[in-house]
């Protein structure tokens, strides 16, 4: 996830750093408690700003779609390498003790302000806590990593089809996966789509793009960004139905299904969005921002691996709360919250950037590349 070469799509790589955004947009609006705040459990009020609010936390998942749709599209014709997967994970683990140990050295004041003497404050919060941070794939600590070193692992499966079935086949398949996306909305009884069915749906669509999209008529921007209105509007519709605590909707169950809303909603805008990426063509040379925007995108993996965080979720959002009372219209809210994340974002990649280049990538590099090397023997 952190490789990168100068001749790559630098339109992909400022995807890429879109998509980061959108998944910080997600977390901060869940947990601002003068936003969402899911933290506190409430019940989400009925009404168009509960189900704006939660079509931003879905397009948070059209970020997400984009990064396993960008892996699909480079590896769907690479061989499988033990390295590209003990690399993430290792520098995973790098972010996960590194932030155990800061959190360590915390004052107690902190500590407590933030929230985060609640993972020390009993014997099974703290094997809880312990377990989180040492094994934090098999934990599911970045629910999101988890579900890409599965989609990894699978990868020379889903990459076999596409060397031996024909496109019809793949699909065909693509669409039954998202099929059963949608199923899940039917009553809460058929659940058989969950987060690596979800990876492994964006990464053959990725995959489809890099196989097939050079020998097919491109779609015009017009139908595109079509497309793009349709899924959202209906993403936006499901949110307001769902939230609108009417006892049918219940029963469908589509109340506990709010937060993820529909699916395969996200899967369409982002599949639009990186085909518009991949259209684009990159020039031979860069100029000074392409290279700085190929130099940069990477450190996106560690802004995730930073606010998202057991630790660092708690401390970030808490902090911005102390610092920016509730604000007492939309339009300040609004104002407030476009500006909390432009800021977090600007310091979370810089620090990324340089944890990534002097502790990080060295790191999971050189463990990445032992363990590959011990494997292969």
């Amino acid at each position: 996830m952190t490789s990168h070469s100068k001749h790559r799509n630098v339109s992909i790589e400022i995807l890429r750093i879109i998509a980061m955004f959108l998944v910080l947009a997600c977390h901060g609006i869940l947990h601002l408690n003068w936003m969402l705040h899911v933290d506190s459990g409430l019940t989400p009020h009925p009404g168009w700003e509960t189900a704006l609010s939660y079509l931003v936390v879905q397009y948070g998942q059209v970020g997400v779609c984009i990064f396993f749709m960008i892996s699909g599209y480079f590896l769907v014709k690479k061989s499988f390498n033990w390295k590209r997967i003990i690399t993430p994970w290792a520098h995973v683990l790098v972010y996960t003790i590194g932030f155990f140990i800061i959190a360590l050295l915390l004052p107690a004041a902190i500590k407590q302000f933030a929230g985060i003497n609640v993972l020390f404050d009993t014997r099974a919060h703290i094997v809880e806590t312990l377990v989180a941070v040492f094994t934090p794939i098999s934990a599911s600590s970045y629910w999101f990593m988890t579900s890409y070193i599965a989609m990894l692992i699978l990868s020379p499966y889903i990459n076999t089809l596409f060397e031996h079935v024909s496109e019809h086949a793949m699909i065909g398949l693509i669409g039954f996966i998202s099929l059963l996306s949608v199923l899940m909305l039917y009553w809460g009884r058929t659940n058989l789509f969950n987060h690596i069915f979800y990876a492994c749906l964006c990464y053959m669509i990725g995959g489809w793009m890099r196989v097939y999209l050079p020998a097919h008529r491109t779609w015009n921007r017009v139908q595109i960004f079509g497309a793009i209105i349709v899924a959202t509007v209906a993403m936006a519709l499901f949110n307001f139905a769902a939230a609108s605590q009417n006892s049918i909707i219940n029963a469908l169950t589509w109340n506990a299904q709010l937060k993820d809303g529909i699916w395969l909603g996200p899967v369409i805008v982002a599949a639009c969005l990186f085909l518009c990426a991949v259209k684009k063509q990159s020039p031979s040379r860069h100029t000074t921002f392409e290279s700085a925007i190929i130099a940069i995108s990477p450190a996106t993996f560690g802004v995730y691996l930073l606010h998202e965080n057991l630790f660092g979720y708690r401390l970030l959002w808490r902090t911005w709360e102390y610092l920016v009372p509730a604000p007492h219209t939309i339009l300040t809210k609004v104002a407030a919250y476009l500006a909390i994340l432009v800021v977090t974002y600007a310091v979370l990649l810089l620090a990324a950037y340089v944890m990534d280049r002097f502790i990080a990538n060295p790191i999971s590099r050189f463990v990445g590349t032992k363990l590959a090397a011990v494997i292969k023997k």
